[in-house]
């Protein structure tokens, strides 16, 4: 096993204790070092039928099925349900868990608290698809961004949540400036579209308007705050300062024509600001 490691773990790789992921394409010789895992799963499964190792071979069995469909959330709630008892097997899904939320949101993820995500995942695996609980939990998620300091933490999780629900609910075409200067442009995008789907594939069954409905508060809520100060400004450029001030007056009129007239009074005489302003973007 000296050659299966977990990421920049420099430990062996542990057949009960560490869940092993296929590599991305991002890696140049992902294809042929994935290819070679399954060459020693293969090895390994062999030896441990001989050897009459039926538990470790079903652990074995479930790492390989995880490996081999690690985006599959149906697939993984068929293993889960059916090892429900194995506390082993058990560990190995957390594990797996926390690579999909990992995959999803990426450096955002970085206090590893509870998000919108695992809620997702813990309604579809773990809870029975009880999604009407599971949208109400979605949503006291989302509440507790009403709080600014939280909202600034977890801002770009949140924005996760917003493109996926833009895949259903097309709120880029009622909000297209909003969508693409406040959620889409400022979100990591890891292309990896397989998992996108996967996850609004399951977000549908949930309650999708009630989450939108939430979500789109919280936007409204601190949208005045995402909206640069031009007198901090360092040069003459205002266009991140308008093309934000035109997201808010897209999403919330009241507040973004505020800001515009407290602009009109206290920076009134920023020429290249009031050009930018006039450009049609």
């Amino acid at each position: 096993t000296s050659y299966m490691r977990y990421g920049d773990d420099k430990e062996k790789w542990n057949l009960e204790k560490k869940l092993i992921y296929p590599e991305k394409s991002s890696y140049c010789d992902h294809r042929e070092n994935n290819k070679n895992i399954m060459v020693i799963f293969d090895y390994y499964s062999e030896v441990l039928n001989k050897l009459q190792k039926k538990d470790a071979l079903e652990i074995l069995n479930f790492q390989i099925i995880m490996y081999k469909n690690v985006f599959s959330f149906d697939i993984i709630n068929h293993e889960f349900v059916k090892a429900k008892t194995n506390a082993v097997i058990q560990n190995l899904y957390f594990q797996w868990k926390e690579y999909i939320v990992n995959q999803t949101l990426s450096n955002y993820y970085k206090n590893k608290k509870d998000n919108w995500l695992h809620i997702l995942i813990e309604t579809v695996i773990e809870n029975k698809e009880d999604y009407e609980t599971g949208a109400n939990n979605i949503c006291l998620w989302i509440r507790n961004l009403k709080d600014y300091q939280v909202f600034k933490n977890d801002m770009d999780i949140l924005r996760k949540l917003t493109i996926d629900l833009n895949a259903i609910e097309n709120i880029s075409i009622k909000y297209p400036f909003f969508y693409q200067q406040i959620i889409f442009e400022k979100s990591y995008n890891d292309n990896n579209d397989t998992l996108a789907k996967e996850r609004v594939k399951y977000l549908k069954k949930f309650d999708v308007k009630k989450i939108l409905n939430e979500v789109m508060e919280i936007w409204n809520l601190h949208c005045a705050k995402l909206v640069p100060d031009p007198s901090i400004n360092k040069n003459s450029n205002y266009w991140i300062h308008i093309r934000c001030l035109k997201a808010v007056l897209e999403i919330n009129p009241e507040i973004g024509n505020k800001i515009l007239e407290l602009w009109k009074s206290k920076h009134n005489k920023r020429k290249n600001l009031w050009k930018e302003f006039q450009k049609k973007i």
